[in-house]
């Protein structure tokens, strides 16, 4: 791959839950692992998954971002990108020597 062709700027980031000492209830922060260049698809020919989710009608746009290998990055975690959040649904080795990763990720609308 060029690596030119890396030319956008996403972070990548983990949940961390904390429960209140008073309530016990638990909450979900997003916590940034890193701030990386990637390469960003969006896959011809795949349509957008719909769903339900909460009683509400969701739809889901498949987006691949290819980065440099990493070994700390799993499924658990999502891509913050052009002020959007895409779940990593998959993450796939890319290259001769497996030297990048290809974040397969849904974007909810």
């Amino acid at each position: 791959m060029n690596i030119g062709a890396l030319d956008r700027y996403i972070t990548i980031q983990y949940p961390l839950e904390s429960s209140s000492s008073t309530t016990g209830a638990v909450t979900v922060t997003w916590t940034t692992l890193a701030s990386v260049y990637a390469t960003v698809n969006y896959p011809k020919g795949q349509g957008m998954d719909e769903g339900l989710e909460q009683g509400r009608e969701t739809a889901q746009t498949p987006v691949e971002f290819v980065i440099w290998f990493r070994s700390d990055v799993t499924e658990k975690m999502r891509v913050s990108y052009d002020n959007s959040y895409f779940g990593i649904e998959r993450i796939n080795k890319v290259g001769f020597r497996d030297e990048m990763l290809k974040l397969v990720t849904l974007k909810k609308l």
